[in-house]
């Protein structure tokens, strides 16, 4: 009897392993030797680049990888391996292929060629579909950007308005490398509608100079409204000093090169930019003590280098970081000594509506109440600011209520 339960609990062993599926993967092996098999077995490599902290990672594990269809496929079309990036020969593989966030999906051919990629978790019949575009050469990336890099400037144009849209990972990329063979963007509209409409960062230092330098070109030929233009550039400056300044093998960043770099190209706009990036890198890694100083230091404005609008857009986006009572007085402070030389008659609308911000983020409704009563009473209040405190004065009221 003995006997025959341990047949069948083997028998249901066996049953376990062949029903469940799963991407059979090699972890970490020796990289030139993944390369020698996909050549021999004409096959893609699908590499999952992954770290032991990332949360998503373990999420594709558990929920794709097991997927039925996804594990069939990817068995029978791929030869399939895992790097841990931060780890033996991952932190090579890292720097060569350029990952930086996590997971990334590379799809890379025998020559070491990557040919398709996606970033971040992916659903299981996303993630199917990308496999099969990826053994689709006219389909998958490295088909789509041959054909692209051959487009003239208002295809392309319309190409990455489309990628934009669609939220397309690869599209960055491919735009700076069409760039990069079209410098002369000042006098082609669609160039330079490539530029202010669907990139993130420029391919290099010398094309964001030559938007600096000749602003007035770039608005007369592209037709833009200067102010939208300015704060466009401001993005695009700010976007390359981090790219620039950022250690792509550590990830760790220099901030004085990221603040000497925006000074060069934005020196206007480099003070409140700066001050403003480097308390939320401080900020995003939990850094308070590095980041008030500088909070605090902005506060006081005793040069009158940032205006009345970049006082209170640091302090709305920061003060609720700095709850303490002194912390939140000087806050406010600022904001009520700041000496406003325009439209006296909307000072206390404001000022008020600065604190308003402030306390709705920190959950303060004694505080908020009071503050958003007064720009109710305020004459010189939008009348949709007004109603819009009315109706959340009203939900705390019945929330309160009940």
């Amino acid at each position: 009897m003995m006997k025959r339960i341990s047949i069948t609990i083997c028998l249901l062993v066996m049953a376990l392993q062949v029903f469940s599926s799963e991407i059979k993967f090699q972890e970490n092996p020796k990289w030139e030797s993944v390369l020698k098999k996909a050549k021999e077995e004409n096959k893609l490599i699908f590499f999952n680049a992954y770290t032991t902290w990332c949360t998503f990672c373990k999420k594709m594990d558990a929920e794709v990888y097991t997927n039925d269809d996804v594990a069939t496929y990817y068995n029978d079309k791929f030869i399939n391996v895992k790097y841990n990036m931060e780890a033996g020969e991952g932190i090579m593989l890292a720097i060569k292929y350029n990952v930086r966030s996590y997971p990334a999906s590379l799809y890379i051919d025998g020559d070491g060629n990557v040919v398709h990629k996606s970033l971040g978790f992916i659903e299981s019949p996303v993630f199917l579909e990308n496999g099969k575009v990826a053994n689709n050469p006219d389909l998958r990336w490295s088909g789509v950007r041959e054909k692209a890099l051959k487009m003239s400037p208002k295809d392309f144009f319309e190409f990455g308005a489309s990628a934009v849209k669609n939220g397309d990972q690869d599209y960055d990329l491919i735009a700076r490398e069409y760039l990069s063979k079209h410098p002369d963007v000042l006098a082609d509209k669609h160039l330079l509608d490539i530029i202010v409409q669907t990139v993130n960062v420029l391919p290099n230092d010398k094309m964001l100079k030559l938007l600096v330098n000749n602003k007035e070109q770039v608005i007369k030929v592209g037709g833009y409204d200067p102010g939208e233009f300015e704060i466009r550039l401001t993005g695009l400056a700010v976007s390359y000093a981090i790219e620039a300044s950022t250690n792509v093998i550590t990830g760790d960043q220099d901030l004085a090169k990221f603040n000497e770099l925006l000074n060069s190209y934005i020196p206007e706009k480099a003070y409140f930019t700066s001050n403003y990036y480097t308390i939320e890198y401080y900020l995003r890694r939990n850094l308070e003590d590095e980041a008030y100083p500088i909070y605090a230091k902005f506060l006081e404005n005793k040069d009158q280098k940032s205006s009345f609008n970049e006082l209170s857009n640091m302090v709305i986006a920061f003060a609720s970081n700095f709850p303490k009572e002194d912390q939140l007085q000087k806050s406010f402070s600022a904001i009520e000594n700041y000496p406003i030389k325009e439209a006296k008659d909307t000072d206390n609308f404001q000022k008020n509506l600065v604190r308003v911000l402030v306390y709705l983020k920190l959950h303060d409704e004694a505080n908020f109440k009071i503050y958003a009563n007064k720009i109710i009473q305020d004459p010189n209040a939008p009348k949709e600011l007004k109603s819009q405190l009315e109706n959340t004065l009203d939900q705390i009221e019945s929330e309160e209520g009940q």
